[in-house]
């Protein structure tokens, strides 16, 4: 999926769980769309950055400047994972992203 879309990564001599699969695009809301006219159902965990969410607003310390937190937040997309996700669920889901992040870029 490096190819179409940014992927999680993992630090050397370390192995992920991945409770999550999430992935970044500059194209999220066409992924979105796309992977959901194949039925296949995404989902965006964290919508909204803590420190602009109205509960928090004022009571986290922040940096000057979390542009970049704001931006990625624009970006991100849990792709399906669990368990019981077959192989095949996986090839599709993968053929689905790849298909539709052709030709765009990262």
């Amino acid at each position: 999926l490096s190819d179409a879309v940014l992927t999680p990564s993992t630090r050397e001599g370390a192995e992920h769980v991945f409770h999550l699969y999430v992935v970044r695009t500059l194209h999220r809301a066409k992924l979105l769309n796309d992977l959901l006219l194949k039925d296949i159902h995404p989902t965006i965990h964290y919508p909204m950055p803590i420190h602009l969410q109205p509960a928090y607003r004022g009571r986290i310390r922040t940096a000057d400047s979390m542009a970049v937190t704001e931006a990625v937040s624009t970006e991100v997309l849990s792709l399906p994972i669990y368990p019981e996700l077959s192989l095949d669920a996986v090839n599709q889901v993968a053929s689905a992203v790849l298909e539709s992040q052709m030709g765009w870029e990262l």
